[in-house]
């Protein structure tokens, strides 16, 4: 008899300590809400849960209340989603523990915002958009489907900016920054809440040369003078010169003067803009190949021509590739151009790592992935992280093997691979 009773107080302290773990969270109203547990600040929605067939340990509808079960590791904070209004609340539990309520004024984020990108000839076919608001920087890439819009998620009330570049016809342009404020159901400065309206202030098309916008005309001073300056001049010992006012060989001479400075000033800002060019061209995922920048042609008269070199010996079986320079060093290179090289073995990326560390960013894990490099082969694979790692843009479960130009992305922390 004793011995059934202690087994029975102690299955109902048992019970008692389990219900002591259930937070009883009210929500502010009675409208259906998405409620899921995340790390951080979640970098993307939920799909909408199906009532009928909920999946354990994933978002569920919740009303005015909600039952909590706190996770022993992993999650620390509470989403919540309402889709009527379009707005977003992310709650610690630590807070939720102390005051298990999640108030009106705990929604301060967007859980959608649209920039459209529009140029006076249309919208740019491609292009970069990046949305800055007080929690973190997003990136989204335009698309001739996209009708130059981008689409952002999660993005946090109050002062946000807008910036990036477009390309058309082979030519990229980067737009100044553009200033938004979302605090009210539909701002003044957009078409509502969730768009923002860019206007470009170039011909998008580029379809002809732009002669009166001052902006442009300074982002490519030197593409402009490197394209009308390069050929060079007719020789004037087989054509005879045109008949100009005051011709004759002083006439000539001076044109020619004229036309060789002319080249060597185009040379030299196309050389001091040679950074400019290359961060841009990273930005968008072009991997620019090292090289010297083109020297300015001399206006002195053609020098004889220096004597080829010795040939090279070299015994039988040896590469026959002159100057093969040894292959780069794999690295991974951020979004604001840090660089981080890749060592052979298994590097550990995460909050906190003694590989890759990314502390400053809530959407990394703590231990999120690790990176495996085996001679020129480098594979990525997930740790079981919160937000999940993503190759250019799909979700890894396994691992997957990374190619010079792919961007690899944990949770919201974006870098380009290069090999």
């Amino acid at each position: 008899m004793r011995f059934g009773t202690l087994i029975l107080a102690t299955v109902l302290l048992s019970a008692g300590a389990l219900a002591q773990e259930t937070i009883d969270v009210a929500l502010p109203d009675d409208l259906p809400k998405v409620v899921w547990l995340c790390e951080g600040l979640p970098v993307s929605l939920p799909e909408k849960p199906d009532p009928a067939a909920p999946k354990p340990g994933s978002a569920v509808w919740a009303t005015s209340r909600y039952k909590l079960q706190p996770p022993e590791k992993g999650a620390d904070s509470l989403a919540v989603w309402d889709p009527a209004k379009g707005v977003v609340a992310v709650v610690p539990l630590a807070a939720l523990k102390a005051s298990p309520k999640v108030l009106e004024e705990d929604f301060l984020f967007y859980d959608g915002v649209t920039v459209r990108v529009q140029g006076r000839n249309g919208p740019p076919a491609s292009g970069l958009v990046r949305l800055k608001d007080r929690q973190r920087q997003q990136e989204a890439l335009l698309s001739p489907a996209g009708n130059g819009e981008a689409r952002f998620s999660l993005v946090r009330k109050g002062e946000v900016t807008v910036s990036g570049m477009v390309s058309s016809n082979g030519k990229t342009y980067e737009f100044a920054p553009k200033k938004f404020v979302l605090d009210s159901p539909a701002p003044a400065q957009t078409e509502g809440a969730s768009l923002l309206a860019v206007a470009l202030p170039v011909d998008v098309d580029l379809s002809a040369e732009p002669s009166s916008d001052k902006d442009l005309q300074r982002e490519t001073e030197s593409e402009d003078k490197t394209e009308t300056k390069s050929e060079p001049a007719a020789p004037p010992a087989t054509e005879a010169p045109a008949e100009r006012p005051g011709g004759g060989l002083w006439g000539a001479l001076v044109g020619l003067v004229i036309g060789a400075a002319a080249v060597w000033f185009g040379f030299r800002l196309l050389a001091q803009r040679k950074d400019w060019v290359r961060q841009r061209l990273e930005q968008m995922g072009v991997q620019v190949p090292e090289g010297q920048a083109p020297q300015p042609p001399s206006a002195a008269p053609p020098q004889p021509k220096a004597a080829e070199p010795p040939p090279t010996i070299r015994l039988e079986g040896a590469d026959p590739t002159p100057g093969a320079a040894p292959a780069p060093r794999p690295r991974l290179v951020s979004a604001h151009g840090e660089l981080f090289d890749l060592p052979e073995g298994v590097t550990e990326v995460g909050r906190e790592v003694a590989g890759l560390a990314i502390p400053d960013e809530p959407t990394v894990s703590r231990r999120h992935a690790q990176i495996e490099r085996s001679g020129p082969r480098v594979v990525v694979r997930d740790l079981g992280s919160t937000n999940g790692t993503t190759v250019n843009g799909v979700k890894i479960t396994g691992e997957a093997e990374l190619r010079p130009g792919d961007t690899v992305q944990f949770g919201a922390a974006r870098y380009r691979f290069e090999g």
